[in-house]
């Protein structure tokens, strides 16, 4: 497997990109969660100026305060997105490139309307549900004693959201005051807030036009448009054989080809796939202290995503088939109707919902592997690489070792995410994905543990450039050893 990463802004890059095309992308571009003054632009403002980053300069901070997430407006961000999307297909994309993109649970309709605008056709959402996130939510309490300019007394302390997430980011305090109400009406609203904690993050499941080719000319002329469906399937522990009410090959189940009747006999019977469920378009995320026991159960900690999810909705069983009379459901079907008696039993399988993808969140040591000799200097709103003697003098609010990228996905979500958009080997062709905003090279280790051939990401930022180096020579090490 080769791979590279370009420093360069995305828009540039592309503009006077001539090379090879790719079959796929896979991307985390900005969310641009951006203050609400800057959400959609000053009335009778200018409209944004050009500027080194690309066709709209970005101005404001966004996530986490970070210069790359920032942008002028709303509409400047969707129409960078067209930009650069229009960029993607023209010049770096085979017809019919199976592309994903995650967005921001506030932002990703300007996310998909700007992939649209800029020519792609969206397949589907995917969602992927990691409750890992921290809420960002203003104390209405602590507001109005604000505003009514009263000091409150602090009462204590409390643990905040610092975590293995957010130590490194030097936003969020491992500890911050806990403090009285002191105006009656601050009192009352003591226990409101603003916000929820994102708990799921959407993955936009794109395709590149494909022309007036048909999906089989796409295939066979170019190795695009295609999901790995067999590839990317959900294992299971089930029995061996069930009953089956009627005829397909759907899902995790092979069904025998069989009449819709009541009169068939009861030795047609249909088997679990023995390669797993077809892949659906939600994805989990366990907690990094979850512990896999069995290929398809896990011992979870409290706190884990998957747990809560499954504690709420409970046990559930699959299909399980009921007699049923003629028309008895139409108000589902329409006017189609359901013409057959079934009393057949059906699968019967138990468990909670989430009997789908899952993976353990990205730990610390899956972040910081291959970055041990990484040392940081925390700089206003960002980090200053430093020497380890230097580190060592530094008080200890000042350093951060390792991985500094806020948005770090799992390594095992991303290969899941760049198999399902993996083509057959190819004779005589390189089968390449291409990662636009490859920060820390997650993705790119996805994709090279996927099977990529080939792996391009581009990266602006030159800090996040040498991370993903780091990561990907260790991950590449790891793979031989």
């Amino acid at each position: 497997m080769r791979w590279s990463i370009e420093q360069a802004e995305l828009v540039e890059w592309l503009t006077n990109y001539d090379g090879e095309k790719f079959h796929a992308v896979l991307a985390d571009p900005p969310y641009a969660l951006i203050s609400i003054t800057k959400r959609f632009g000053k009335k009778g403002s200018a409209p944004a100026k050009e500027g080194s980053d690309g066709r709209y300069a970005r101005l404001s901070g966004g996530f986490m305060g970070q210069k790359w997430d920032g942008f002028e407006s709303l509409q400047h961000y969707q129409e960078w997105i067209a930009e650069w999307s229009a960029l993607l297909i023209e010049k770096a994309l085979y017809p019919g490139a199976v592309c994903m993109f995650f967005g921001g649970t506030r932002t990703f309709h300007h996310l998909g309307v700007g992939l649209e605008t800029g020519g792609f056709e969206i397949v589907d959402c995917l969602m992927w549900l990691q409750g890992q996130g921290f809420p960002k939510s203003h104390n209405i309490s602590k507001g109005m004693d604000k505003e009514a300019g009263v000091e409150r007394e602090v009462t204590g302390k409390a643990k905040g959201a610092a975590s293995s997430d957010t130590e490194s980011l030097g936003e969020f305090k491992p500890e911050y005051d806990e403090t009285k109400p002191v105006t009656l009406e601050s009192e009352v609203w003591g226990s409101y807030g603003t916000a929820l904690k994102p708990a799921w993050e959407p993955v936009f499941l794109c395709r590149a036009p494909r022309g007036k080719h048909t999906f089989a000319q796409l295939a066979v002329e170019f190795g695009s448009g295609a999901l790995n469906i067999d590839g990317s399937r959900i294992s299971h522990d089930e029995p061996e054989e069930r009953m089956t009410p009627h005829s397909s090959k759907v899902g995790k189940t092979t069904y025998n080809q069989a009449k819709l009747s009541d009169e068939r006999s009861s030795e047609e019977r249909a088997s679990p796939a023995p390669n797993g469920r077809w892949p659906a378009n939600l994805m989990l995320t366990h907690h990094e202290e979850c512990v896999q026991a069995g290929d398809a159960r896990w011992a979870c900690v409290p706190g884990c995503p998957v747990r809560q999810l499954d504690d709420q909705v409970g046990e559930l069983s699959s299909s399980f088939r009921t007699t049923r009379k003629k028309h008895d459901i139409q108000g589902f079907y329409g006017i189609h109707g359901w013409t057959a008696n079934n009393t057949d039993e059906g699968y019967k399988d138990t468990g909670g919902p989430s009997r789908f993808f899952y993976c353990a969140k990205a730990s610390r040591s899956e972040k910081d592997a291959g970055l041990e000799d990484f040392y940081w200097q925390r700089v206003d709103k960002g980090f200053k690489q430093v020497s380890k003697i230097e580190w060592e003098q530094l008080d200890k609010k000042q350093r951060a070792q390792g991985c500094i990228h806020p948005t770090v996905k799992p390594i095992k979500l991303l290969t899941y995410l760049a198999l399902l958009s993996l083509p057959p080997e190819l004779e005589g062709r390189s089968r390449r994905m291409l990662v636009p905003f490859s920060g820390s090279g997650s993705e790119m280790i996805g994709a090279a543990r996927a099977g990529w051939d080939e792996v391009v990401g581009i990266e602006a930022e030159a800090q996040y450039t040498a991370i993903a180096e780091a990561r990907l020579a260790h991950s590449a090490v790891e793979e031989e050893v």
